[in-house]
């Protein structure tokens, strides 16, 4: 994406696309994984990532193009990320040996590459011409509040134990992943 853009838009929105990057790199990951706890390692990296993406873009961009995007479009995201999170949300309650795990993460998958499609045809390309916003401003609170969401997320899922028989401490009670 960011050979689609110059300028002071491709801090921030680079920042973004590299995040969808990492994020579908996991999706992939996961597809082609095979041992339990490797897999389970990734579905806690996926996790934390799509989590921190998600709440990125509601706390951080959409507030600030919020005058510059169609209300029901900045809805319509909102919707994404309360669907995206319902899914992790029930994927994590979910054993990763049933079946419904697998079908969760595909609608997961499927979800965030439309999701990314969305982002980076659409809302991307309306923003990259925009001169009322500070473009490097904003790529520095994204940066910023991705590592601080990021070492926050971490350091509630570090793994339990190779056993399955773990979980998510605090708030995020799973039952296939071994993370404490």
């Amino acid at each position: 994406m960011g050979d689609l853009l110059s300028g002071t838009t491709t801090q921030a929105l680079d920042t973004l696309c590299s995040h969808h990057a990492q994020i579908a790199s996991l999706l992939t990951a996961l597809d082609h994984v095979g041992e339990a706890d490797a897999r389970a390692d990734l579905v806690c990296e996926l996790f934390v990532h799509l989590r921190v993406h998600l709440v990125l873009e509601q706390q951080v961009l959409y507030p600030a193009v919020a005058d510059l995007v169609p209300k029901d479009q900045v809805q319509r995201y909102g919707k994404e990320f309360y669907l995206l999170l319902s899914l992790m949300l029930e994927l994590e309650q979910t054993d990763e040996t049933d079946d419904q795990f697998s079908r969760n993460l595909a609608i997961i998958a499927d979800r965030f590459a439309q999701h990314v499609e969305e982002h980076e045809r659409s809302l991307f390309r309306l923003l990259e011409n925009e001169r009322g916003i500070d473009f490097s401003a904003l790529g520095k609170r994204l940066e910023v509040r991705k590592q601080e969401l990021l070492e926050k997320m971490r350091a509630r899922m570090q793994p339990r134990n190779h056993h399955g028989t773990g979980g998510f401490s605090g708030s995020l009670p799973a039952k296939h992943t071994r993370c404490a």
